[in-house]
């Protein structure tokens, strides 16, 4: 498995894996729009605030990373924030999220933030996802609460 950032080749790539995390999603009602996928890409291949690890088995785009630093609401100070951390089904179980993860947490360290933030929003496996953040020195830091309106 190897990690390494986001080429524009991968876009196409990991615009299909971020179909695949949106379709397994709770959030799969609500449309999926290629060219913002297509924007956040450019954002990560050109804006040193975002950031895309990319996993590859072989030759194979198996899982990604996104993520980007903002600044808190009340504060200049900045976070660094997942975006989306998402593993092909089949890779699962594999170290793929683990090493993802390791990659993204340590582009982060190096950002002059105060924390990192990551979250599970899609529903996908939560024990397994809150697992792994707590195994890589996450704590739980809140809650998400929906509430639909269409």
């Amino acid at each position: 498995m190897n990690i390494s950032l986001l080429t524009p080749e991968d876009v196409d790539t990991c615009i299909g894996l971020g179909w695949m995390m949106h379709k397994e999603s709770a959030l799969g009602q609500i449309t999926f729009d290629v060219p913002k996928m297509k924007q956040i890409a450019h954002a990560c291949l050109n804006h040193p605030d975002w950031i895309c690890y990319v996993a590859k088995q072989g030759e194979a785009t198996v899982g990604m990373v996104v993520g980007f630093v903002g600044q808190y609401w009340f504060s200049q100070e900045r976070y660094a924030m997942d975006l989306a951390l998402y593993v092909h089904p089949e890779f699962r179980g594999s170290s793929a999220a683990f090493r993802l993860l390791k990659e993204f947490t340590t582009w982060a360290s190096q950002q002059n933030i105060r924390q990192i933030r990551c979250g599970e929003t899609t529903r996908v496996n939560p024990e397994a996802t809150a697992k792994l953040y707590k195994k890589m020195g996450f704590e739980i830091g809140g809650q998400i609460f929906v509430r639909p309106v269409h």
